[in-house]
Formats: structure tokens, C-alpha cells, sequence
């Protein structure tokens, strides 16, 4: 009954009238301001701002009930007002309100990120939506657009547990924005910032599945991926899918760092023609990304980040297969010294992995880095006769210091056997010639580096080659 009295008395009054669409826009400019002032000194807690009114913090003293819900209201009510000009009043509007609209939402944020308000976490949760209603609604007026950028900004300097509690939501809006709103540079740097934070609380699935599907916006739409490019965003782009690929969005993540460079390379996307001439270019950082996954992730992560790595350094003959014939040596010789090479040494001790963990990854890449030397030698030679060996003797250096150290010896000793066998048993390898010259082949070079530190190594691999060395050799058959 009190209810449809306050609903009948509030109808006559007119007050709904002039707070809609229509009232708002007929509203003067010195009355808008007003409105607009009276909101943001009502749309703050009270206990926020020592310069509230006397008035303010008497009603907040009041009732405990209408601390918070008297400035949410007001804060929404603000945010609907600023939001509601239809577009032939909208910047003529807007131009009266909007200074003194963002610098209230800029000194809430700022009041926020210093640590403070913390226990007024309703007003604090519609602070974050109504902030990220204003930027989806406005981000199409070109004079807003480096203001509402600013707020967004505000957002990834949220303390953690405040983000980590409303991430979802932001993720949810961040997504609206990107798919309505054709972003400058620094709004994309934003958006992958917030991406960013939002994967640091894995455990937040709706957050991180919200935070995947702008990426997925990104990477599925050609002209947009076109444009990310253009705008030299890749760096974050892999950055944020790296990110994303340590939690419960692992396999999206995972899935789009393996196959972007191979549809780029096949020609399979219609972008734009300077972006299909950059696979070459994103390979060894998409390489990069994968093998840090591979070395420090998760043991899912980790698996699945192994098995996109071996596609992309040594599928051939399907149509994710990269034309490995545009590639020359430099770009492998990249490739092994950023990517390989570093994915084979072992981690520094104390780290997060444990060392059985580790050890078995470090095998791993030792498997790698041995089938794809094997599986593109030949290649390599072709292009680079010269350069092809110092390499050689580079990976056998740095196969034989982490061989020798106790905790991961044995499989990586079986790799390097395995290896040493194969190009033992190949008669155009033992024709190839050393860096040093002097008429030292490459195999002997080979056999310099190894033998000092595993002695044993080139008798075993003799004896597999020819079984019967080892009956020759013996006491009962010596002449």
C-alpha cells in the first residue's frame, strides 16, 4: 500500500519525466550543470571525501542503510543522464556535464586505487560498471575518447582483491567495447592491460573465458587482425595469450599461438597484404611464447605447448605446414639461439618447477632439438654451408654441459647418442669440414667436443654401428 502511495506521488510530481530522455534534453544548460553538480556531491560515500557537504554526512550518519545505497543510486542516476542525450543533442550537452562527470569518476578511481573505500564494496562494484557503461556508451564521440581511455586506465590500477572480486565484469565490458567501439593505439594498450590482470586470477573461469572471447574477436576477424597488426600490437597480443595459457583458458590460448603464423604463411586469411608478409616475422616470437609455457607452465600447459612446438618446427606436407623453403638459415639460426637453445638449458634452481618436473622438460626439448637439427639439416647445408656448422658445434656444446649435469644426465645423453649415431651413419655428413679447417672433418670436430666429458660415448656409438668391432676387439680373438 505505502508502496503505490510513494509510486502515485512520484508520477504526479513529474519527476520521471524530466529525468528521461526527453526531459533531459529539453533541460537548460545552467540546470543540466546544476543537476549534474547536485549528483556527484550525492553520488560519494560519505565517509570518502572530507569535503562532502555538512549535509551529505549528516544523512549518511543517519542510517547505515542509506550510506550506500543513497550514492549508488545517485551514481547511477549520473551515469544515466550523462549516457541518455539522443545524438543531435548529445555534444552540445555532453560539453556542459561531461568535465565536470569525469573528473568525479577520476577521483573516485583514484580514491580506490590508493587502498581506500575498501569496505564499501556495493558502491565500489557499480563504480567499476557504471565506469565501463560510460565508455561503451560515449566511446563514439571523438572529443571524449582520450578521457574515456584515461578511465579504462584507472581500471587495470584497481588493488587486487577488488579486481580479482569484479573481474568478470570487467572483462564482460571490455568485451562489449571492443566489439562496438574501432579502438585508437592507446585504447588497444589499455585493453590488453586489462587482458593482461584479468589472466592473473586464473581461478576466475567467466572473467578469463570473457577476457579469450575479445581475443578471439581479434584473431577471427580478418580486417581486425589486419589492424592489430598495423597498429604493431602483436608483442601484446602474444603476451596476453601467453598469459592466458598458464590457466583454465589454456587450450583457447594454446590453440591460436599454434595455428596464427601457419594460416598466415598458407595464405588461408584474407588480411591485408602487408600483414600475410609478417609470418615470417611473428614465427620466432610466437616460438618464444610457446616454449616459455613449455619450460615454466603448467604440466597441461606445458604438454600441450610441446606437442604446438614440434607441428610448428617440423610438420610437413599438410595444410598447417609451414613452407619451410621461404625460410632461410638466419631465420633457423633465430630460431635456435632465441627460442631452442634456451628451452633446452635448465632452469635456475629455487624456481617453481621441481627439478624431476624440469628434468623431464629439459628432455623434451632435448628430443626437439635434435629431430629438428635432423629433420632440416639438409636444408640448412644448402643455404648456409658455412654457417651450418658452427651451429652444429654450438648445440653439441651446450647438449654436453647439460649432459654432464647430475640431476638430468641419462636422457640427455641419450639424445645426444641418438644424434651422434644418425650423423655418424651418414657418409655426407663425414665429408663435411670443420670451422677450423686444417683438414679436420666436422664429424672429428663433433667427436672433440663430446668425448672429453663423456669419454664413453664414441665407443658405444661404434659398437652400434658395427657389432662386430666389439668381437674383434675381444681377448679370445687377438692374433
Amino acid at each position: 500500500m505505502i508502496h503505490q502511495k510513494v509510486k502515485q506521488y512520484v508520477a504526479r510530481s513529474g519527476f520521471v519525466e524530466v529525468l528521461g530522455h526527453g526531459g533531459i534534453a529539453k533541460l537548460p544548460a545552467d540546470s543540466l550543470q546544476g543537476l549534474a553538480k547536485a549528483l556527484v556531491q550525492l553520488s560519494r560515500p560519505s565517509k570518502w571525501f572530507a569535503q562532502a557537504s555538512p549535509e551529505v554526512q549528516a544523512a549518511g550518519q543517519s542510517s547505515e542503510w542509506h550510506e550506500v545505497a543513497d550514492p549508488v543510486f545517485c551514481l547511477e542516476l549520473l551515469t544515466n543522464i550523462t549516457c541518455m542525450p539522443s545524438p543531435s543533442t548529445s555534444s552540445t550537452s555532453l560539453s556542459h556535464i561531461w568535465p565536470l562527470v569525469s573528473t568525479h569518476f577520476e577521483r573516485l578511481l583514484q580514491y580506490v586505487i590508493a587502498g581506500n573505500g575498501v569496505a564499501e564494496t556495493q558502491f565500489i562494484e557499480r563504480l567499476i560498471v557504471n565506469t565501463l557503461r560510460l565508455c561503451i556508451r560515449l566511446i563514439g564521440n571523438s572529443e571524449l575518447v582520450p578521457t574515456l581511455l584515461m578511465l579504462t586506465q584507472y581500471l587495470s590500477k584497481l588493488p587486487g582483491k577488488i579486481f580479482c572480486a569484479y573481474s568478470e565484469r570487467i572483462a564482460c565490458g571490455i568485451l562489449v567495447l571492443v566489439q562496438e567501439a574501432t579502438l585508437p593505439h592507446s585504447g588497444l594498450c589499455n585493453i590488453f592491460s586489462l587482458l593482461n590482470r584479468i589472466s592473473e586470477f586464473p581461478t576466475g573461469v567467466g572473467a578469463c573465458s570473457a577476457g579469450i572471447e575479445c581475443l578471439n574477436f581479434w584473431l577471427s576477424d580478418d580486417q581486425e587482425l589486419s589492424r592489430l597488426l598495423s597498429l604493431q600490437q602483436l608483442p601484446e597480443l602474444l603476451k596476453t595469450l601467453k598469459a592466458f595459457a598458464q590457466g583454465s583458458s589454456a587450450p583457447a590460448a594454446l590453440g591460436h599461438l599454434s595455428s596464427l603464423v601457419p594460416q598466415l604463411a598458407r595464405g588461408a586469411r584474407c588480411l591485408a597484404p602487408e600483414a600475410k608478409l609478417q609470418w615470417r616475422s611473428l614465427w620466432v616470437p610466437t616460438l618464444q611464447a610457446l616454449a616459455d609455457i613449455a619450460k615454466d607452465g603448467s604440466q597441461r600447459s606445458s604438454a600441450q605447448a610441446f606437442v604446438y612446438l614440434q607441428r610448428l618446427l617440423l610438420e610437413c606436407g599438410t595444410d598447417l605446414a609451414l613452407p619451410w623453403e621461404e625460410l632461410e638459415f638466419d631465420a633457423w639460426k633465430e630460431c635456435l639461439e632465441q627460442v631452442l637453445f634456451p628451452l633446452l638449458q635448465s632452469p635456475s634452481k629455487g624456481g617453481s618447477i621441481p627439478e624431476d618436473v624440469a628434468a623431464l622438460r629439459q628432455a623434451n626439448a632435448a628430443q626437439l632439438v635434435c629431430r629438428v637439427l635432423l629433420t632440416h639439416m639438409s636444408q640448412w647445408l644448402r643455404s648456409s654451408p658455412d654457417g651450418f656448422p658452427v651451429l652444429f658445434l654450438r648445440l653439441l656444446h651446450i647438449l654436453v654441459s647439460e649432459a654432464t649435469v647430475e640431476t638430468s644426465r641419462e636422457p640427455l645423453v641419450e639424445s645426444l647418442k641418438n644424434l651422434l649415431l644418425v650423423i655418424s651413419a651418414d657418409p655426407a655428413f663425414g665429408e663435411l669440414s670443420s670451422p677450423r679447417g686444417e683438414g679436420e672433418t666436422l664429424l672429428e670436430a663433433a667427436w672433440g667436443v663430446v668425448s672429453p666429458s663423456l669419454p664413453d660415448l664414441r665407443r658405444e656409438v661404434a659398437l652400434i654401428l658395427d657389432p662386430s668391432a666389439e668381437l674383434s676387439s675381444s681377448p679370445g680373438n687377438e692374433s
